[in-house]
């Protein structure tokens, strides 16, 4: 009978996790490139492995839920879930207990973010379409002048 005594189980589970650390990596460089440029492989790990504890204190236990997790961080920041702007996420979803398991939670959450950036992305487009940039040979002065007293025609 073969017996694994726990330090050996320990080791296991350490290497499991790092060789998942490394994958993770991989497709944080791949799917993410101006991010993890920034970063180099010790400090990508380091925020890599910081993410995967905090996925792992809402439950996010599984290689997809802590990947999609992942995605998240690069998406809106390693830290995103310490800002005021990002805490809807924690009480709408990754600590909404009506929402029975963890994949539902994280689903959930990465369909709402989906939504939430394709509307953003929308407005942003909309606003460049009505609200164009000048260039460099527009008369920025012009933009100046209540509209009002600027002559609608030439009184020359």
């Amino acid at each position: 009978m073969l017996i694994i005594r726990a330090p050996q189980l320990a080791a296991l589970a350490s290497a499991a996790r790092a060789r998942f650390g490394r994958s993770m990596r991989r497709h944080v460089r791949a799917s993410f490139p101006d991010i993890a440029g920034t970063f180099d492989d010790v400090h990508l790990d380091r925020q890599i492995a910081g993410a995967l504890e905090e996925a792992d204190r809402y439950g996010l236990c599984s290689q997809r839920q802590a990947c999609q997790f992942l995605n998240l961080c690069a998406v809106y920041g390693w830290g995103f879930l310490k800002e005021p702007e990002h805490q809807w996420m924690i009480a709408d979803y990754l600590e909404n207990r009506a929402i029975l398991d963890a994949d539902g939670r994280i689903t959930l959450l990465v369909d709402e973010c989906i939504s939430r950036l394709r509307v953003e992305e929308a407005n942003h487009s909309l606003a460049e379409r009505f609200f164009p940039v000048l260039d460099a040979n527009d008369d920025a002065d012009d933009l100046d002048e209540d509209p009002a007293n600027v002559p609608l025609l030439d009184e020359a």
